[in-house]
């Protein structure tokens, strides 16, 4: 009839088991969560000279793109950080309680465990 063998068994433990854990966890426990993007455009009028692009190294290859990465610097910034907290209580939303206790912050956690 059904015999349980060693294959099964570990399909149960590595597969089946996870999959139905995380699942509850995802459908009953879990709150919701969002993904905010925005995009920003540095333009700067054209001098007419070549610049020699390194993109490819990781490095900024013009001055738009050393804007760029002012700007993300500044806005994943602490300072950033302890504004926005002032103006919209960010710490208290992400200590809050009906924030499951997964991803929700330690009423205890410092300010660099806030900013990560």
């Amino acid at each position: 009839m059904f015999k349980i063998t060693a294959n099964r068994i570990l399909f149960l433990v590595l597969f089946l088991i996870p999959l139905l854990v995380i699942t509850f966890y995802e459908l009953a426990i879990a709150s919701n969560r969002y993904l905010s993007e925005t995009s920003i455009l540095i333009s700067q009028e054209s001098s007419g000279s070549t610049t020699f692009d390194v993109s490819f190294l990781g490095l900024p290859s013009s001055a738009d793109d050393k804007d760029a990465l002012a700007m993300v610097e500044f806005i994943t910034s602490r300072d950033m950080l302890r504004y926005l907290d002032e103006k919209l209580h960010l710490r208290d939303h992400y200590s809050a309680s009906r924030v499951d206790w997964w991803a929700r912050l330690s009423n205890t956690a410092s300010f660099e465990q806030f900013h990560d």
